[in-house]
């Protein structure tokens, strides 16, 4: 997650590098793309035999953790508005091209900071704690900057605040979900929950731009904000409802992007014991 975010916060910085209504910068990330395969293409050793994966319906994937399954399709939806819409807020707010991609690379510059200690944290305590204060605190943040109007210092921060949380809630809700599962489900648990995380982001832009009609450029913050808050009080509840499971370190993280190969790949390698597989990491 951290490499992956350090690849989004240079990207911001190439959007400076050329007209955004030209071609160059879409032949850039092709590029990049085709080098990222030679790694893999050129790796000596051969590709990895996967044992056959159980499947898992939803039904019983939302028995096992329903806050795992409400969560990741809440943050399905702030994912797709931070990420989907933030450059049209910018423009309807009337930011330069500059101030947009500093603004979108703040949220990954937010979310790079706190993923690494937060998923330490994760390891030690009850995640559900961890997953209520976070959404809780990027509700104030949405609410405050929806009531400060705050200039491109205070925007830059809030988009801070707001990557710190988003992209933590995501790993920690897929750690907390694993912490039911066998490791011979969490394949298809993985899968289910892209899915689910896949049709909350459907939602995102069209309830975002929909909200912005409406409300102006606070529409996006508002369409945030009541996300993290509808997380936070159903954290809240599910607390209420079951006991904290005992912590486990023995899976693997699979990111929002990841193909089915990347799933499998990560539950190849994921080990126990002292294995540096953080579930926020």
């Amino acid at each position: 997650m951290i490499v992956q975010m350090l690849g989004i916060i240079g990207a911001q910085i190439l959007m400076n590098t050329a007209d955004p209504a030209g071609y160059l910068l879409f032949v850039i990330p092709s590029v990049l793309v085709s080098f990222a395969f030679l790694p893999i293409l050129l790796y000596p050793q051969p590709a990895p035999q996967f044992t056959t994966i159980k499947r898992m319906s939803f039904a019983r994937l939302f028995r096992t953790s329903p806050l795992g399954c409400v969560g990741i399709f809440m943050m399905g939806g702030v994912f797709s508005a931070i990420f989907g819409m933030a450059s049209v807020w910018g423009s309807i707010k009337g930011l330069s091209v500059r101030e947009i991609s500093s603004f979108v690379a703040a949220i990954y510059v937010g979310g790079l900071v706190l993923q690494y200690p937060i998923g330490w944290l994760s390891d030690r305590t009850d995640r559900r704690q961890l997953v209520l204060a976070l959404s809780a605190f990027g509700t104030i943040v949405a609410v405050l900057t929806i009531l400060a109007d705050p200039g491109i210092v205070g925007l830059l921060l809030a988009a801070a605040a707001i990557g710190g949380v988003a992209n933590p809630v995501y790993s920690l809700l897929l750690a907390y979900t694993n912490d039911f599962l066998d490791q011979s489900d969490m394949a298809a648990a993985s899968a289910g929950l892209l899915f689910i995380n896949g049709v909350g982001a459907m939602t995102g832009p069209i309830i975002t731009g929909w909200l912005m009609t409406i409300a102006g450029p606070n529409g996006f913050w508002l369409y945030i904000g009541l996300l993290l808050a509808v997380l936070t009080g159903y954290a809240g509840w599910r607390m209420t409802r079951r006991p904290s499971p005992a912590l486990d370190q023995s899976f693997a993280v699979i990111s929002p992007t990841a193909t089915p190969l990347a799933v499998e790949a990560a539950l190849e390698s994921a080990g126990g014991d002292d294995s540096p597989n953080n579930p926020a990491n």
